[in-house]
């Protein structure tokens, strides 16, 4: 080439590699906000280590802000989803999970982008089961944020106990035997850890006390909540109630629920059973537990089923109701139907569910 052509290739060149390079620190400056953004469709067994993200399905979630591109196309500005955290050791954290994540949809495990969740076995309950339940909108009502969703407060009062709660916990945690030694609940709370002084379940709190009192009076001593080792939250978790960045509410809150399970299942030596609410994370951590569990005896404190009082509204249709119970899930109005449910289904006895609702009267009774 003639040294003036040359000349003009070279400075196009030098041009493209600038805009090349700026463009790369843009997008270096703004991956760091856009990565908490990035979601794929993972898969796993029932181990989360197996977790993978499935080819081509890495992109931002629809919360992703303008300049993260989440349409796609390029830009000055424009970051690009990589999803990362897929190659690392498998965690389910980062993964999408059904949650009634947005207004009028009704999520489902397995449907689009939420993971997959086993659909149910038969179990055997005569041994009894290690109840782990959650503590706001699930054991007393929180009145509403933020402590929780339920403003409505059936059967009590903010900050009360619901009713037949204390009850329904005492079945399941005797099965359908009716074993006379059953475990203690163990409370699994998205209260912070870091505040426990101040908002740790106490042995001499009114809600132990009401445990208490429904196994004294059928004769059970030493029964009640095992307040000594509740599991909590993490104020880290607060992220999940500021912003929701990718499609599944509450994941972290739900994720953690599920690690103090996972951490403690071994030692509980028998089957268990989770209770919580579809407010929060709960309806996510019991999604977790159960996919784990479908690789587990219960001698290793396998979760057989789980039972989620439908504070959001949410899941009162038969249909709805339905396709979650095909995964073990149940949701409930009140703790008068779940014990129906839970009899219907062979988990508690007709005696115990008969306890249930004589300890709530005024809600309708089905235990056949």
């Amino acid at each position: 080439c003639d040294s003036e052509d040359c000349s003009l290739s070279l400075r196009q060149l030098r041009q493209q590699r600038r805009q090349e390079d700026a463009m790369m620190m843009e997008e270096s400056a703004t991956r760091g906000l856009c990565y908490m953004y990035e979601m794929c469709h993972c898969t796993s067994q029932w181990d989360e280590s197996s977790t993978t993200c499935l080819q081509g399905t890495c992109k931002f979630s629809p919360h992703a802000p303008p300049f993260c591109c989440p349409s796609g196309g390029n830009g000055w500005f424009c970051s690009h989803p990589h999803c990362d955290w897929a190659s690392k050791p498998g965690s389910w954290e980062s993964c999408e999970w059904a949650n009634f994540n947005s207004p009028g949809d009704s999520d489902l495990p397995g449907q689009g982008y939420f993971v997959a969740v086993p659909e149910r076995q038969q179990q055997d309950t005569s041994g009894g089961l290690f109840v782990l339940t959650d503590i706001d909108d699930t054991v007393i009502c929180s009145g509403g944020k933020p402590g929780g969703e339920d403003k409505e407060c059936l059967g009590t009062s903010k900050k009360g106990l619901y009713p037949g709660v204390a009850e329904f916990s005492l079945a399941l945690a005797r099965g359908r035997t009716d074993i006379m030694q059953p475990p203690k609940v163990i409370p699994l709370s998205a209260r912070p850890s870091e505040l426990k002084k101040i908002l740790a379940m106490k042995s001499d709190s009114n809600e132990n006390a009401a445990y208490q009192n429904a196994a004294k009076r059928l004769g059970i001593a030493g029964w009640g909540m095992d307040t000594s080792h509740a599991q909590y939250g993490s104020l880290w978790d607060v992220t999940d109630f500021a912003v929701q960045n990718r499609l599944t509410r509450y994941a972290h809150v739900g994720y953690r629920k599920y690690l103090d399970w996972k951490t403690k299942s071994e030692r509980l030596g028998r089957a268990a059973v989770f209770m919580g609410d579809n407010g929060q994370g709960d309806l996510v951590a019991a999604e977790m537990m159960l996919k784990r569990s479908a690789g587990m005896t219960a001698k290793q404190g396998a979760v057989h089923m789980a039972f989620i009082h439908d504070v959001i509204k949410r899941c009162a249709s038969a249909e709805c109701r339905q396709a979650w119970a095909k995964h073990g899930i149940y949701f409930h109005e009140h703790y008068v139907e779940a014990a129906g449910i839970a009899a219907r289904q062979g988990f508690i006895s007709s005696a115990s569910c008969k306890s249930v609702c004589a300890a709530a009267p005024s809600l309708p009774c089905s235990c056949s």
